[in-house]
């Protein structure tokens, strides 16, 4: 959020300032009509080049959303995380901080083999993953850093569906350790369905 507002202080400060001193200076060099003239395009001028500075801004944090989802959405990587996550787990069921843990810590037993251990333990990681990504999304969003209109239009059917799926993860760990998932509850809790459960106190 401050992130968001200090650009817009900072270029009502330097606004201010630029009218106060223009004010000063047309009255120190008296009514000269040059004077009024050569002091306005100076002030146009500066707000001009304070206005393309902030809308250059603008666009580079939309090109740096854009090329953050696409890096990392459309990487094989990401892929895998979806696909491991999916042997076990499809989108809409619900996965318990219990389960979690047993995926996570799964080893070859005499109901279990290798193979089978590996394939959950694999499964967790790419739901641990997936959940840190969208925490980094929402703490990107939260300083300013990602545009949030682009992502609430790319991204916020997912974030809320996956957020709800692991919503025991998620509190489990929160309670655990209040900074945990903590943005992502936050932004999760801002663009959720009505009919979708609301996380945290």
């Amino acid at each position: 959020m401050l992130a968001r507002v200090l650009p817009v202080l900072g270029f009502l400060a330097v606004l201010i300032a630029l009218t106060t001193l223009g004010l000063y200076q047309v009255r120190a060099l008296g009514p000269d009509l040059r004077n009024y003239l050569a002091l306005s395009a100076l002030f146009v001028g500066l707000v001009t080049f304070l206005l393309n500075a902030w809308f250059r801004q603008l666009q580079d944090r939309k090109q740096f959303t854009l090329k953050i989802l696409f890096d990392s959405r459309l990487s094989a990587e990401f892929r895998q995380m979806l696909a491991h996550r999916k042997l076990f787990f499809d989108e809409g069921e619900q996965v318990s901080w219990d389960v979690f843990q047993s995926y996570l810590k799964a080893s070859r037993d005499k109901d279990l083999s290798e193979e089978e251990a590996l394939k959950r333990r694999q499964c967790a990681e790419a739901i641990r993953s997936l959940l840190n990504y969208y925490e980094f999304l929402a703490l990107g969003i939260d300083r300013g850093d990602l545009d949030k209109d682009l992502l609430y239009g790319s991204i916020r059917g997912i974030l809320c569906n996956l957020v709800v799926d692991m919503r025991d993860i998620i509190e489990t760990a929160n309670a655990r350790n209040d900074k945990t998932f903590d943005r992502l509850i936050w932004l999760y809790n801002q663009w959720r369905d009505p009919e979708q459960p609301k996380l945290g106190g």
